[in-house]
């Protein structure tokens, strides 16, 4: 009787360390920055400035103002990089597919808020991920269509920014019969969802920026998440490997408090009732599993 008790102490105990200690890190650079190496230092010094593209419409990432300087979530990631290493950085934005075909040629130096695919990783160096992304099903405020998880998807009309390959690989990997709709802009994707035209989209966590940026952004929610997240990354040319040594080490210099900080300046929360449900639903289940475990401690006892 007394073993069956001491083994009941020991299991509540592990589940107890199970819930309460963070089994996830949401941070991409745990361990420590590194200084520079001697190789390294001498490849700033002799790099008076790297230049990397990017599209012309990629805000929230990079926000050119009208006194022709940058902002945005982005730049900020790069002025951190920056003054950690001592590199000096500069943006060239432009059509995405011609800033491409720059970078190839290596008239510029790389490319920013970047995903890493089997063509690109012929062509460059990439940096660790700076910001990882969740897909998510974006629904009219107050979700009046009952869109809470998968199954509910079919029959329904999805909202597609033309021509944007991510999202629509995700729609293409449904399980439901699903009809999409096209549109020329992500700003016509929410206006629809929000007009009731279509029934929902798939975006990730910049919705929030585009919707406000367009008056919308009370009029949106998140319902669940979609597909695998995905990460943005540093595109570098691959004929300089100290530079991709040199930006990481300026990336993992940045903390987490300050990731997040940035994060939630740029791209916020388009509805914290959807992170909620996703907790209370884990509490739950880690219930359900205490509960079961201890009835079968409570037999095995005796």
């Amino acid at each position: 009787m007394r073993s069956g008790v001491i083994i009941k102490r020991y299991i509540v105990n592990i589940l107890i360390w199970m819930v309460f200690i963070p089994v996830i890190s949401f941070s991409a650079h745990a361990e420590d920055a590194g200084q520079l190496t001697p190789e390294e230092k001498e490849f700033v010094r002799s790099h008076s400035q790297i230049v990397l593209g990017a599209g012309a419409s990629f805000e929230p990432f990079i926000i050119q103002n009208s006194d022709g300087s940058f902002g945005g979530f982005d730049v900020d990631v790069i002025q951190k990089v920056e003054a950690y290493t001592g590199l000096d950085i500069r943006l060239e934005l432009g059509v995405w597919s011609e800033v491409q075909v720059k970078a190839k040629k290596r008239e510029i130096d790389g490319l920013v808020t970047a995903t890493v695919n089997e063509e690109r990783a012929k062509l460059y160096n990439h940096s660790l991920p700076y910001v990882q992304f969740t897909n998510l099903v974006i629904v009219k405020k107050n979700n009046p269509r009952a869109i809470f998880k998968p199954s509910d998807l079919s029959g329904k009309v999805v909202a597609l920014q033309q021509g944007n390959e991510h999202f629509i690989k995700i729609y293409k990997n449904l399980d439901h019969n699903v009809r999409a709709v096209y549109f020329e802009t992500i700003h016509d994707v929410l206006r629809a969802v929000v007009a009731g035209d279509v029934d929902f989209t798939i975006l990730d966590e910049t919705a929030p920026y585009v919707a406000s940026k367009i008056g919308l952004g009370e009029n949106v929610e998140a319902a669940f998440p979609v597909g695998e997240p995905y990460d943005l990354v540093f595109m570098l040319r691959n004929d300089w490997p100290e530079l991709v040594s040199i930006i990481n080490k300026g990336l993992r210099s940045i903390d987490e408090k300050e990731q997040i900080r940035m994060r939630d300046l740029w791209f916020g929360s388009i509805n914290n009732s959807f992170n909620y449900n996703l907790l209370f639903k884990f509490f739950i289940f880690i219930t359900l599993i205490i509960g079961v475990i201890l009835y079968w401690v409570s037999l095995v006892s005796g």
